[in-house]
C-alpha cells in the first residue's frame, strides 16, 4: 500500500522545534533531503555526545569537530528522536536546494546488499546504537569496508553494518544499531571479507531500550579470537573502559577454566550495588556492561570474586 501526504508545507523558518533535555521525537520539516549537518547548521546549543536517530541510522555530535558521525541523511516523511544533554530549539534551513541533493543509502540497506544474515528492523519494539571496533587476537585489524560487524539472539540476527572508515583517523568502525523486544543478551558476528570468513566467538553485551555505547573518538571494542589462538592463563578483571565514564562503562576480564565467577560494583563505602554475573562461566574472555544511569557521579568499585581470588578496580562515574 502507499501513503499519500496532503496539506500546505510548513512555514520552516518560523517553525521552530524546542526540545528537552533527553529523549525527543521531533519532525523533519522540509520537503527535501539534507544531510544531519546541513539540516542543524543553524542549530546553536548542540552537546557534545548528542544523538539522533530514525529506526535504520544514527549520528552522533561530536563538538571538538562541530560534525555528526555517521552523517545520516534526514528525509522528509521520516521520524527521529533525540537525545539531547541540554534543552535547545531547531530551526531547519528553508533555502536549501534539492539539486545538491543525493539519494541516500543508509547503513543498513548498504549491508543488505551483501545477504549472508537475514533481518528485519520492523520485527521489533526497541533499538539501540554503538560505535564498536574489531581486533583480532589482541591486535587492532585493519580491514576494509566489506566487512560486516552483526549482534545476534542465537541464531537470530539483531541487526547488522558494513564497516566505515572513521574521519578520527583510528581506522574502520562499525556504526552498529541492534534490535530487540526486551532486554537481553546478544552476542557478536564478525565477517572477515577479505578471508571470507565469519567469527562466531566474538564477545556479547546486553541489550538495552535506548542505549546508547561508545562513539567514533573511543569506540567499543569486540575481541575476536581465531580457532586455538587464545585460553587465558589466570583469572584477570582487564582495565574498565572508558573510566571515567557517563554512564555506561564495559568490564572485560578473563576465566582459565570452567568455573564460578562472580563480578559485583561496590560504592566507596564497600556496600554492593548490584551484582552483574554469578555464576558458572567457560573459559575465555568475557565482557560486561555497567548502565550507571541510576546511580550519583563518584568513586566506584568492580570486584571480580573467583573460586581462590579476589580482583578488585576503581572506577569514576562522571555526570
Amino acid at each position: 500500500y502507499s501513503l499519500e501526504y496532503l496539506g500546505e508545507a510548513p512555514d520552516i523558518a518560523n517553525t521552530p522545534l524546542n526540545l528537552a533535555e533527553g529523549w525527543n521525537w521531533i519532525s523533519y520539516l522540509p520537503n527535501v533531503t539534507m544531510s544531519v549537518n546541513d539540516a542543524f547548521s543553524l542549530v546553536d546549543g548542540l552537546t557534545d555526545s548528542d544523538v539522533i536517530k530514525s529506526q535504520t541510522g544514527f549520528g552522533v555530535y561530536y563538538s571538538d569537530f562541530d560534525t555528526w558521525y555517521p552523517a545520516i541523511d534526514m528525509i522528509p516523511t521520516d521520524g527521529y528522536v533525540m537525545d539531547v544533554q541540554a534543552p535547545l530549539t531547531i530551526v531547519y534551513p528553508d533555502d536549501y536546494l534539492a539539486s545538491t541533493i543525493v539519494e541516500p543509502i543508509h547503513n543498513m540497506e548498504l549491508a543488505n546488499q551483501q545477504v549472508i544474515w537475514d533481518f528485519n528492523y520492523h520485527d521489533y519494539e526497541h533499538n539501540g546504537v554503538m560505535v564498536a571496533k574489531v581486533n583480532i587476537n589482541g591486535e587492532e585489524t585493519y580491514g576494509s569496508d566489506n566487512d560486516l560487524l552483526g549482534l545476534f539472539k542465537d541464531n537470530e540476527c539483531r541487526g547488522f553494518v558494513k564497516a566505515d572508515y572513521s574521519p578520527f583517523e583510528n581506522g574502520y568502525v562499525f556504526p552498529l544499531m541492534s534490535y530487540a523486544n526486551k532486554e537481553e543478551k546478544l552476542t557478536f558476528k564478525y565477517y572477515d571479507a577479505k578471508n571470507d570468513k565469519i567469527y562466531d566467538n566474538a564477545g556479547s553485551i546486553d541489550f538495552y531500550p535506548d542505549m546508547v555505547i561508545a562513539d567514533a573518538r573511543d569506540p567499543y571494542l569486540v575481541n575476536v579470537y581465531t580457532d586455538g589462538y587464545y585460553n587465558p592463563s589466570e583469572y584477570k578483571l582487564n582495565n574498565v573502559y572508558p573510566n571515567p565514564f557517563n554512564p555506561v562503562t564495559n568490564i572485560s576480564f578473563e576465566v582459565p577454566e570452567y568455573s564460578v565467577v562472580k563480578i559485583a560494583i561496590y560504592d566507596i563505602r564497600g556496600a554492593e550495588l548490584t551484582v552483574l554475573t554469578d555464576g558458572y562461566m567457560d573459559s575465555g574472555k568475557h565482557e560486561i556492561i555497567w548502565n550507571a544511569s541510576l546511580y550519583s557521579s563518584g568513586i566506584y568499585f568492580v570486584r571480580m570474586t573467583t573460586p581462590d581470588q579476589i580482583h578488585t578496580q576503581k572506577i569514576t562515574l562522571l555526570k
